[in-house]
């Protein structure tokens, strides 16, 4: 049981003005750099396609408010496998990628990109979570437009990482109950919005109200 080998964790990083943070990771196997330098350039490369085609960041950044914002990515490079990274390397984004969406909601509300593998079974499907305190609503549920969106603009950056001249790998979903990874095949949306409960206990408690009996 662990990560396996010859793995990239990379890491989205948001941040809001009151402090939350929030992490949006995806797992690349294939080309995992052996040292603090090679993740740096390997991970200048991801941003490059990452910023390189605009659809991808606005699919994300319709999902949060004006004060929530894109502001890095890290990497951490498992050339042996885990549990701890060997290289870690962190690169701010060129331009700070601001929210678009104009409907409040309580900061951990989050929407889930589903990533699919050939493979059946929880343990071969992978999870990434986006913040969506912003998010236009149908009732109570998320819009079909921005799910459908992101699920879009996500397929087509796996495609493109996938893809790229200088190998970065294949985007994959890491089992570590079975140290085992599977190429994602495809990725899916749904309107139901999610929450990240493990990071309740650092949410700011904000305005506390407190009445005598």
């Amino acid at each position: 049981m662990g990560i396996p080998a010859n793995v990239v964790k990379t890491t989205l990083v948001w941040a809001s003005a009151d402090g939350e943070v929030a992490n949006s990771s995806v797992w690349m196997q294939g080309a995992a750099p052996t040292s603090d330098s090679a993740l740096a350039t390997w991970l200048a490369q991801f941003v490059t396609i990452l910023e390189g085609t605009p659809a991808y960041i606005n699919a994300m950044r319709s999902l949060v408010e004006l004060d929530t914002v894109l502001t890095s990515v890290k990497a951490y490079s498992y050339p042996a496998g885990g549990p701890i990274a060997a290289h870690v390397a962190s690169q701010g984004l060129a331009s700070g990628h601001t929210g678009t969406g104009t409907n409040p909601h309580p900061l951990q509300t989050s929407a889930v990109v589903t990533l699919r593998t050939a493979l059946q079974g929880r343990r071969n499907r992978g999870r990434m979570y986006f913040p969506a305190n912003g998010c236009a609503m149908a009732g109570n549920r998320f819009s079909s437009t921005p799910m459908a969106t992101l699920a879009t603009q996500i397929g087509a950056l796996f495609t493109g990482l996938n893809a790229s001249l200088l190998p970065l790998g294949t985007v994959v979903v890491v089992s570590q109950a079975a140290t085992a990874t599977h190429p994602v095949t495809s990725v899916s949306t749904d309107t139901r919005p999610d929450i990240q409960r493990r990071r309740a206990d650092k949410q700011p408690i904000g305005i506390v109200t407190t009445q005598a009996v």
